[in-house]
Order: structure tokens, then C-alpha cells, then sequence
């Protein structure tokens, strides 16, 4: 019974300890990603203020970056992403000491920021186990929170920083940062839909009670930002028809450009509409990096259930496979001792026959082996002998 059992218990016990390191290594890349989280914000911010020509908050950015970095060495080797880190560390730090004095150029040096940045949360999910996570509600909101969110964030703030160029461009190329600037939007809202796609699975694959209370009320605040950004977009879209037709040759290209320069809308509510929408997806991408932990947290905690419960099975199986021998050994090896040969039952009509037949056996034990020799005329009887006299007592007759 044991060998089978054995088997069992060692395959149940390398599985869940198997699924117990795959969670593991889980939370580490939610940890991981949380400071990534707050990294993505303060770069973001730092790269409007820089293509807007405004004090950059480097003690923002230098925060987040010492709390990336504490988190990389602690389990960055483990998610294999320390490689990675270096070079984005290096290229943030490189941004800290320079001081642009053309937009453009920063807003190029941020954009190649921010693309490793992206990189490095690819690098995250894939090292952590994250992308292949087998629960449905869990892999939709790793999805959400580490691919749809920080492309969101990133795309938003570069919508909002070629809506600050535009007025900078020169006249004749006003209409090409135009069509730049909608063709933009898209990079904002196709992440927004696909955010939204993966919450609505997440919920609906759950079984957790407090999920959909804590993502709906945070998912319809971002859905609204990413709206009103929409509205913004079919603006600008008109506006762009407005400065891009009916022109056919070169001067009047030229005159309607210069007109249509007056034509350009009003940008300054984009710029709030980025802080918004900003926020609205940092705090989100919070929100589901936590119900994320919950979510694995929970299921390490019934994986290690299931361990204790095999160990539990394991003794008692082994219990019961050894009280048969050690009972029956027991019942076998009785006292012992000079005095244990002569106990004898006290009870049944069986037990007193056997007593009767050992203690006349006994009685034939302690007499002689032959009776002694009698003398029939003891001396002084005048030759007769009494009838129940003898030698050693009564006469052969009298016995």
C-alpha cells in the first residue's frame, strides 16, 4: 500500500511545487512592474516639460529611477532583465544632465526613452512567467496592465507633446505635423480599446467578488479621458481638411497654407486632457497590478494548502500501514518471566478441568518413583502386625 501511495505523494508534491515557483516568480514581476508603473509616469511628465521648455521635475524622475533600481537588484537577475535595465537606466540618467534647447530634439531623445522603457516591461513579462499565466482572469489583467496601459500612457503624452510642436512648426509644414498629430490619436485609443477588451474578460472569468467593484469604476474614468481625446482627434481632423484642400498649384498652396495657419485650432486643451488621462491610467494600472497580486497570492496559498493536505495523507497512510504488524507484534511478545508459566484462567469450565488435570500431574511429579519397602511385623508385636500398621504408616492392605 505504501509504494503506490508513495508515488503519488512525490508526483503531487514536484507539480505543486512546480506551480508554487511559477507563482513565485509571478509576484516578483508584479513588484517589479508597479515601480515600472511609477517610472513611466515621471518620464512621461518629464518629457512634456522638456519639449515644452519648462523646469523638468528631476527629483521625480530621480525617485522612481532608485525605486526601479532597488527592485532590479533585488530579482532582477531572476526575471533576466538586469541587462536591459542597465541600458535603460543609463539612457534616462544621459537625459537628466542634458539641456535642450530645440523641441524637437528632445522630443525625439524621450521618444527613444520611452520605447526601451516599453521594452523593458516586455522584458518583465516574459521573464516573470507573466505572459503565460494558465488562469484567464490573471493573464487578461497582466496583459492590461503591462502591455495596453504603458503604450497608453506613452502614446498620450507623445500626442499631447506634437500637439505643443505644431504652433513651432514653420508655416508650410504646419499640415504634415497636423496629419503627424491625428495620426497619433490612433496610438492612443487602439490601446484604450484593447484595455477595455481585456478587463471585460478578466471580470467575466473571475472568481473573485471584489474585482469588478474595484476596475469599473476606474476603467469608465479612463474610457472617459480616452473619449474626450477621441472628440479632440475628429477636431483636428476637420481642421486638417480645412488646411490641406483645395489647393493645386504653388502660390496658392502657399496662401492657403499661410491662411490656413490662422486656422489652426486651439491645442492648450490637449495638454490638459493628457494630465487626465494620464492619471487616469496610472491609477488604473495600479489598481490591476494589485487585484493581479490578490489573484496570485490567493492561488499560492491553496497551492501550499494542497502540500500540507499530501503530507497529511502521506502519515496517515503510513499509520495504517504499520498498526497491523506493530498489534499483531504486541499481541505476540506477552510477559514473560518464571511466574507466567503457572497463571492459569480463572474463568470457564475448560480452565478448572485443566487445573485439576495439572495439580494431580504435579502430585505424581512430587511422590517417590517407588513406593518404600514395608515391614508387616513391626518389632515387639509378638509376630502379629496391626492392620493399618506399617514401617513408614499403614500396611499395603490399609492403603
Amino acid at each position: 500500500m505504501l509504494v503506490p501511495v508513495c508515488v503519488l505523494f512525490v508526483q503531487l508534491w514536484r507539480g505543486t511545487a512546480t506551480d508554487i515557483a511559477f507563482a513565485e516568480r509571478e509576484r516578483e514581476g508584479v513588484s517589479y512592474l508597479a515601480a515600472l508603473n511609477e517610472l513611466t509616469v515621471a518620464l512621461v511628465d518629464a518629457q512634456s516639460a522638456a519639449v515644452a521648455r519648462q523646469p523638468v521635475n528631476d527629483e521625480a524622475v530621480g525617485r522612481a529611477l532608485a525605486a526601479v533600481a532597488e527592485v532590479d537588484e533585488r530579482i532582477g537577475a531572476s526575471l533576466r532583465a538586469q541587462q536591459r535595465w542597465t541600458a535603460l537606466r543609463a539612457a534616462i540618467e544621459a537625459l537628466a544632465d542634458r539641456r535642450f534647447d530645440d523641441p524637437d530634439e528632445a522630443f525625439t531623445a524621450y521618444r527613444e526613452t520611452t520605447d526601451l522603457l516599453l521594452a523593458q516591461y516586455d522584458r518583465i513579462r516574459e521573464g516573470s512567467n507573466l505572459v503565460r499565466d494558465p488562469e484567464g482572469d490573471a493573464y487578461h489583467l497582466q496583459d492590461g496592465a503591462a502591455e495596453e496601459l504603458p503604450e497608453a500612457i506613452v502614446a498620450t503624452g507623445r500626442f499631447a507633446d506634437l500637439a505643443v510642436l505644431l504652433p513651432t512648426r514653420p508655416a508650410q509644414e504646419r499640415p504634415l505635423a497636423l496629419v503627424e498629430l491625428i495620426g497619433s490619436i490612433t496610438d492612443v485609443l487602439s490601446p484604450a480599446d484593447d484595455l477595455a477588451s481585456n478587463v471585460q474578460a478578466a471580470v467575466e472569468s473571475t472568481e473573485s467578488r471584489t474585482m469588478s467593484s474595484n476596475l469599473l469604476t476606474q476603467v469608465d474614468r479612463f474610457r472617459r479621458g480616452m473619449d474626450a481625446i477621441a472628440a479632440a482627434g475628429a477636431v483636428l481632423n476637420t481642421a486638417a481638411s480645412e488646411l490641406t484642400g483645395g489647393q493645386s498649384d504653388d502660390d496658392s498652396e502657399a496662401g492657403g497654407r499661410q491662411s490656413g495657419s490662422s486656422a489652426t485650432p486651439d491645442l492648450s486643451q490637449l495638454v490638459q486632457l493628457r494630465g487626465e488621462a494620464q492619471a487616469s491610467a496610472a491609477e488604473l494600472a495600479g489598481t490591476m497590478l494589485d487585484e493581479l497580486d490578490n489573484l496570485i497570492a490567493d492561488r499560492l496559498d491553496g497551492l501550499r494548502r494542497t502540500q500540507w493536505t499530501a503530507v497529511g495523507a502521506l502519515v496517515l497512510a503510513i499509520g495504517l500501514a504499520c498498526a497491523p504488524p506493530v498489534l499483531t507484534h504486541l499481541g505476540q511478545s506477552g510477559p514473560t518471566g518464571t511466574g507466567s508459566t503457572n497463571r492459569r484462567p480463572t474463568t470457564g469450565g475448560g480452565g478448572r478441568h485443566q487445573d485439576r488435570e495439572a495439580d494431580q500431574r504435579a502430585g505424581a511429579m512430587d511422590q517417590p518413583s517407588r513406593w518404600p519397602e514395608l515391614d508387616p511385623i513391626p518389632p515387639g508385636s509378638g509376630g502379629r502386625a496391626a492392620p493399618d500398621a506399617g514401617r513408614w504408616g499403614p500396611t499395603v492392605a490399609a492403603r
